[in-house]
């Protein structure tokens, strides 16, 4: 998923967005997916 329209619709909203976060999962095998989806943010 893009952020950028996330964003921008946000700040149409006047909303104030102070953080992201996402979740691997926990039943997730595969420890480099961290690291992976830290890549996106």
């Amino acid at each position: 998923m893009e952020v950028a329209p996330l964003l921008q619709a946000a700040k149409a909203l006047r909303l104030n967005i102070i953080g992201v976060s996402f979740h691997v999962g926990s039943a997730t095998t595969d420890g480099g997916a961290t690291i992976d989806g830290g890549a996106f943010i």
